[in-house]
């Protein structure tokens, strides 16, 4: 009676020790490739010489691709510095929108308009003046010129 499930817990202690060392050779592997074997059912006792060189040349070079890439990366600290420059800079930015929005002397749009409208009514009053007087445009402005005694044209 006890012999049966004494095999049985032989064949469990063979079954974990496969297991564990594919686990420590999955170790040694990158975890894409590792994974991968997994997902196949590959196991270490049916790895061939070329598989296994295979696998550990590709091991080691995504390995060295992940120190690379992790040398690369930014620190927490780097990515707060990074991160007080880019407010600061838009902080900037937004100053000096707000500074161009409402400037008030120069090329400003709102100048201009200004400028635009004050030429309209101008214009408008001149014709308004010519149709009640007579007097056009440009003797309007001679007469203006001479009883301001800024021009004589006599």
């Amino acid at each position: 009676e006890n012999e049966p499930s004494q095999k049985r817990l032989r064949r469990g202690d063979e079954s974990r020790r496969e297991r564990s060392s594919y686990q420590t050779e999955s170790e040694k592997m990158s975890p894409v490739s590792a994974s991968a074997m997994r997902g196949f059912g590959v196991r270490k006792a049916g790895l061939g010489a070329s598989v296994r060189a295979r696998t550990a040349c590709a091991a080691s070079t995504s390995n060295r691709v992940l120190e690379q890439s992790s040398k690369q990366l930014p620190t927490v600290e780097q990515q707060r510095v990074a991160a007080r420059q880019m407010i600061a800079y838009f902080k900037e930015k937004k100053v000096e929108a707000e500074y161009e929005k409402n400037k008030q002397l120069g090329w400003v749009p709102k100048a201009e308009i200004a400028n635009g409208r004050w030429v309209m009514f101008g214009l408008l009053v001149g014709m308004l003046t010519e149709y009640s007087t007579g007097v056009n445009f440009i003797e309007q402005i001679k007469l203006l010129l001479v009883n301001l005694s800024i021009v004589d044209f006599d």
